[in-house]
């Protein structure tokens, strides 16, 4: 349901159209009045009537901006045919440019263009580092290329060319288009001011030249949502920019802004790099030959208004996903949204098939996997009959499972080892210790912890209520922690080394029980509170076994 300040967008929008095209009318009558001094009065009435322009979009005869079509186009559409049609870009008329025309300025921008080619400035969610006022436009190197999708066939794509990059990457919107296969991998990128980035996933991508034919080349490209903001930031006139007839351009669009689908690094920048280059003048950019056409790019004066530009910065906080996996851990779970192909395809087999039988109960189908080619090929159990069955005994005898290997580090990791069935936990406190301990320190090392069974919560328990304290003192990241924190986080540390004593069965039930009681304690304080249940079961022989 469209919101109010929509419906008023759109009434403003429509009324500063038809404003528009109401000053743009011109009156085709011309009259004129003369008198001779005298008894006899003589009016004389001229009316010219100019030949009716041809419209360059349907044919008829009216203006560019009366035409139906032409304002159901996009903006880029529309800014595409006023260069193909010749006519003014500020009041759509033919017979002179923007630079001689007296018509009134654009009604959102009060730039020198018509309101129906005002293109909205993009609107950037990212940190602003910097930002300072210039004159000048800098256009960047863009080319249109054949990328093939998986059936073989080709699509354009708009690639800007990077010799900086020593990766190239493509948008997961143009890969998503392309259906091409995706691998995962674990990368990590590092840009500007030493900021890292986590890449999960890329794929490879035949590109094809659209101006020479004998051209191709294959790339592994790394998959990320958005490459840059749109490029230029601003439209430039083309008239502006003196380009010989015969230059085929690599980016026929290069002055209208547009998003870049493909970032081409420096293994295919020189690849397609050529001998040809042309300076075009002084505050003026250069054409550089390439395998994909003409590239243009460097400076332009801009004589039309200065531009405020921003430099932008987007990084990985390492402590901040350290501290949202350990809540993560430590919340108690909720149901999430139904998100997967999988888990929709349980859902519909659910409501679909389900019936009930005449005494009551319920009947559903099973929800077979469609591929079973596609089933997991690792198994792991400490069942010795299920090994046997599966021919797998030969790689499970012996073996111990690091339940948390998609951490980068842990301070405290959990392992199970399959032939004694038990759960033990593992800490590399040496590399923990610090002399300097700071608040980042301390929450880089809780961050790190894994628990996800909550065995060992009263131990972790302490390093929460360290934590607690150095938010409610507002310390500073990099600052030295008071005495009293400092000696707290030390016995903790030291505590963590008896951990690796503990030795915890997994299995809380036995075959052979006969009699099972709950013993459940609980308790609080100022600080937490808690609860513990132990498993209280007597065996066939009269054995008693206790678990929590």
């Amino acid at each position: 349901m469209p919101t109010l300040d929509c419906l008023k967008k759109f009434l403003k929008n429509r009324a500063d159209l038809l404003e528009t095209l109401e000053e743009a009318k011109i009156n085709n009558n011309i009259s004129k009045t003369e008198s001779q001094v005298g008894h006899n009065t003589k009016s004389f009435t001229k009316h010219h009537t100019p030949k009716e322009p041809t419209c360059s979009i349907c044919k008829q005869h009216h203006l560019l901006f009366s035409c139906e079509r032409f304002r159901q186009m996009s903006i880029e559409q529309r800014i595409k045919e006023v260069e193909k049609s010749k006519v003014c870009s500020n009041c759509l008329h033919p017979g002179h440019d923007y630079k001689s025309c007296r018509g009134g300025a654009c009604k959102y921008c009060n730039k020198k263009h018509n309101t129906l080619l005002h293109l909205e400035a993009p609107k950037s969610s990212s940190v602003t580092l910097t930002s300072y006022t210039q004159s000048k436009t800098v256009l960047l190197s863009t080319a249109q290329v054949n990328i093939l999708d998986k059936h073989g066939k080709p699509h354009t794509a708009r690639a800007l060319l990077d010799n900086g990059s020593t990766s190239s990457y493509i948008t997961r919107k143009l890969c998503s288009k392309l259906g091409l296969p995706i691998h995962t991998i674990d990368a990590t990128v590092t840009s500007i001011n030493n900021q890292c980035t986590n890449i999960t996933e890329n794929t490879n991508i035949q590109i094809h030249s659209p101006h020479n034919k004998n051209y191709s080349t294959n790339t592994l490209c790394l998959i990320i949502n958005q490459i840059s903001n749109s490029v230029p930031h601003t439209y430039i006139h083309r008239n502006t920019i003196q380009i010989p007839s015969c230059i085929q351009l690599a980016d026929p669009d290069f002055n209208i802004p547009a998003p870049i689908d493909l970032l081409l690094g420096a293994d295919i920048f020189w690849q397609v790099m050529g001998t040809g280059k042309i300076p075009l003048g002084k505050q003026q950019p250069v054409l550089q030959e390439t395998e994909l056409g003409w590239l243009i790019s460097g400076c332009i004066s801009d004589i039309q208004t200065q531009n405020t530009n921003q430099n932008s910065s987007f990084f990985v906080n390492q402590i901040s996903d350290n501290m949202n996996r350990f809540w993560e851990l430590e919340n108690i779970s909720t149901p999430s949204d139904i998100s997967q192909i999988a888990q929709q395809t349980c859902e519909e087999i659910f409501t679909s098939t389900t019936t009930r039988k005449d005494d009551g109960r319920f009947v559903v189908t099973i929800p077979f996997k469609q591929s079973p080619e596609c089933l997991g090929q690792k198994w792991q159990s400490n069942d010795l009959e299920i090994l046997q069955k599966a021919n797998l005994l030969s790689n499970s005898l012996h073996s111990t499972i690091n339940l948390g290997t998609k951490e980068p580090s842990k301070t405290l990791g959990i392992y199970w080892n399959t032939n004694q069935d038990t759960i033990t936990y593992s800490t590399n406190i040496e590399n923990s210790v610090s002399d300097n301990i700071t608040k980042r320190k301390i929450l880089s090392i809780i961050g790190q912890i894994f628990d996800p069974l909550g065995l060992i919560s009263p131990s972790v328990l302490e390093a929460k209520i360290i934590m607690q304290k150095m938010w409610s003192l507002n310390l500073q990241w990099d600052n030295h922690v008071p005495h009293d924190i400092e000696v707290l986080w030390k016995k903790f540390i030291q505590s963590l080394s008896a951990l690796k004593q503990l030795v915890i069965p997994r299995r809380v039930f036995y075959d052979s029980s006969k009699h099972i009681q709950l013993h459940i304690f609980c308790d609080a304080s100022q600080n937490a509170y808690g609860g513990c249940v132990y498993v209280r079961s007597h065996t066939t022989k009269m054995r008693c076994m206790y678990n929590y």
